[in-house]
Formats: C-alpha cells, sequence, structure tokens
C-alpha cells in the first residue's frame, strides 16, 4: 500500500499535466480561391504565400475528400457523422490555424491524433451548413 499511493499520485500528475486536444472547425466554400502560408519543413521555418482553390471530391460510397491549402481531409460516410446546421460555428479557424497549431506539436507525428476532432463546414447554397467529421490524411503534391 505505500508503493501503490506514490505511483498512484504520480500518474494522476501525469495525466493531469498533459495538453488537452483542441476540435477544429474549418470554413470550407467549394471551388473558391483562398490564400495560405505553407513550409516544406515540418517546425514551419521558410513559410510561403499561396494560393489554392477549395477542392470537394466526392466518391461513390458517400465518402468526401476536401483539399484545402494542399491538405486532404476526408469524411468517411460509414464512419463518421456530418450533421446540418441552421447556423455557422463560432469557433471557425482558417487553415493556416490549423497547421501553426500541428508546427507547435513537433513530438506528434500522426495528423489523424494532433486534434480531438476535426471537422469541415460547408456553407450550402440555402444559407446553411453541413458539418462534416474527417481525418486528416495527407498533404497533397503541390507548387509552391
Amino acid at each position: 500500500m505505500k508503493i501503490l499511493t506514490p505511483l498512484l499520485i504520480f500518474i494522476s500528475l501525469l495525466t493531469s499535466c498533459g495538453e488537452e486536444k483542441e476540435t477544429i472547425y474549418l470554413l470550407f466554400e467549394a471551388n473558391t480561391e483562398g490564400t495560405c502560408h505553407i513550409s516544406a519543413y515540418r517546425d514551419g521555418r521558410e513559410k510561403k504565400e499561396v494560393q489554392f482553390t477549395y477542392q470537394k471530391n466526392e466518391k461513390s460510397n458517400n465518402d468526401i475528400r476536401f483539399n484545402i491549402c494542399y491538405q486532404t481531409f476526408e469524411y468517411q460516410a460509414q464512419k463518421q457523422t456530418s450533421t446540418k446546421l441552421t447556423t455557422k460555428p463560432n469557433k471557425i479557424v482558417n487553415i493556416d490555424y490549423l497547421l501553426n497549431k500541428w508546427e507547435e506539436q513537433p513530438t506528434t507525428f500522426d495528423r489523424s491524433t494532433a486534434f480531438e476532432n476535426i471537422y469541415i463546414v460547408e456553407s450550402n447554397a440555402d444559407g446553411t451548413y453541413t458539418q462534416y467529421q474527417v481525418n486528416w490524411i495527407e498533404v497533397t503534391e503541390n507548387k509552391y
């Protein structure tokens, strides 16, 4: 029992000191152009401003790939949720915010685990929004 108590205290301190992962909401407007700042380096040095086009690719199985600033996010219809919203969430951030947060986490190499959740919030023609829970899966080839 004497060893168990200090061990439990140590474990609780370790878990309470860990950072909470953030949930990210990215606004997506298909086929519009945007600007972002990207780096060829994991730590974010030597960033360059680049132009990009928001792209959405729907697959036959209802999965969707979203490309934003050469980053690919995947919605898996069988595993993840999508929700129709009447208003835009308050916590919308841009792609630069997500990339900067990623660069601040040098020990996290797996993009899919860097954040608690990532949601793509797509604006619809009728003024509503569709929110997709996505995985950040890869970086697409770019020309910067």
